[in-house]
C-alpha cells in the first residue's frame, strides 16, 4: 500500500527509539533527513484531507482523529525532542496501530496506481514537453507554468515509492488541469488532439478513468 497512513506509519516505525540501541538512535538524530520530514509532513496534511472527506460521508473517524495528534507528535519529536530516553515517551505503539487501521481503511478511498503504466504516463509527459517546445501561441506565463507542473509530475513518478498514491494522484490531477488551458490558448489544436490520445490514467479504480483520453479532449478542444 502507498496510501498516507501506511507511508507515515513506515516512516515513524523506523524513526521509533529501540529499545536497546541508543548509539543508533543518536547518530540517526544528529545525521536527520530532512527530506524525510517533509514528506512526513506531508503525509499528515493527506491524512487530515482523507478524514475530512470520510467525515463528509457520515465515515467513523473517532478513533482516528483522536490519534491524529499523537502522529503529529512523532513526526515533530514533540514534547522531548530527540533525546533518546525522552523521546521513548512520544512514540505511541497504540498509535502506531491505530494508524495501521486506518491504512487498511483507506484501500477502499485512495486509488492505487498501477505502475506499469509509469512509462505511458511519461511519454505523455514528454510529449506535451515536445508541443511547448514548438509553441508560439501560447502566453509566456502559461509555459512557465506548464513547464513546472510537468517538471513536478514526472518528480512524483520517479519518487513514487516514497510520496505514494495520494500525491501522484494530486500531480496527474493537476497535469490533467494545466494540459487543458495550455489547449485553450494554442493554434495549433490538431497536434494537441492527436497527443491527447497517449493520455493514461494510472489508477485502478477512479471516477475519472472511464474516458480519459476522450474526456481530456472534449475538455480541451471543445470537439
Amino acid at each position: 500500500m502507498k496510501n498516507p497512513a501506511a507511508l507515515l506509519l513506515q516512516q515513524l516505525r523506523e524513526w521509533t527509539p529501540p529499545s536497546n540501541n541508543e548509539s543508533h538512535w543518536q547518530s540517526r538524530s544528529i545525521s536527520a533527513n530532512w527530506d524525510e520530514m517533509r514528506l512526513a509532513v506531508d503525509h499528515l496534511n493527506a491524512i487530515d484531507q482523507l478524514l475530512n472527506q470520510m467525515e463528509k460521508t457520515d465515515g467513523e473517524t473517532r478513533v482516528w482523529r483522536k490519534n491524529y495528534p499523537r502522529w503529529a507528535q512523532m513526526v515533530f519529536a514533540y514534547q522531548h525532542g530527540w533525546s533518546y530516553r525522552e523521546a521513548k515517551q512520544d512514540f505511541s505503539e497504540e498509535a502506531l496501530d491505530h494508524l495501521a487501521t486506518l491504512s487498511r481503511a483507506l484501500k477502499t478511498i485512495v486509488p492505487e496506481a498501477d505502475t506499469t503504466q509509469f512509462d505511458k504516463v511519461r511519454s505523455f509527459i514528454d510529449s506535451i514537453d515536445n508541443l511547448l517546445s514548438e509553441e508560439t501561441s501560447i502566453p509566456e506565463e502559461l509555459r512557465m507554468h506548464l513547464n513546472d507542473v510537468l517538471d513536478h509530475a514526472r518528480w512524483c513518478l520517479d519518487n513514487y515509492e516514497t510520496i505514494g498514491d495520494f500525491k501522484l494522484q494530486e500531480a496527474l490531477e493537476r497535469l490533467a488541469v494545466a494540459v487543458i488551458r495550455g489547449a485553450a490558448h494554442t493554434d495549433r489544436k490538431e497536434k494537441w488532439r492527436d497527443t491527447f490520445t497517449t493520455w493514461v490514467w494510472p489508477f485502478v479504480v477512479n471516477i475519472a478513468s472511464a474516458l480519459p483520453c476522450q474526456a481530456l479532449t472534449l475538455l480541451a478542444l471543445g470537439n
